[in-house]
């Protein structure tokens, strides 16, 4: 079996985000759950059914990235909490108008799949694609 050949690569310090930025940027996200996702994924007759459902959709911002989490109501009475939070979408901050977009896998770990692209176009994949709805 070959050795392992050990290497030095660049890696530059990410940029932190500011402030003002940071506020612009959470009420962007907040109008687009607003608007789009808690329409789509919150209703009142889902409280019959027998499994965990939404109840709430909200972000949060933790160092540079900002992540969407659903609030679970769980009704059964097996159930080991009655609410609890499920992570749905991770954007990270990169540089103005850049973020890469990642989904929270059943590993427990984030996969990235898209790089570099612009908030609006960010919150399109999250609207249409089914990795980043809630279950």
């Amino acid at each position: 079996m070959p050795k392992k050949v050990m290497g030095w690569y660049y890696n530059p310090p990410k940029q932190k985000v500011d402030k003002f930025a940071k506020e612009g940027i959470k009420k962007k996200c907040d109008k687009f759950i607003e608007s789009v996702l808690k329409p789509r994924f919150i209703s009142n007759e889902q409280s019959a059914l027998d499994r965990p459902y939404v109840i709430d959709i909200y972000s949060k911002w933790w160092k540079n990235f900002i992540y969407f989490y659903a609030k679970y109501q769980d009704t059964r009475p097996e159930a080991i909490e009655s609410t609890y939070d499920w992570k749905l979408a991770r954007i990270e901050y990169l540089k103005e108008n850049k973020y890469n977009l990642a989904y929270f896998r059943h590993t427990g770990k984030w996969w990235v799949i898209f790089y570099e692209i612009p908030l609006e176009e960010c919150f399109e994949a999250i609207e249409d694609m089914p990795h980043f709805h809630p279950y």
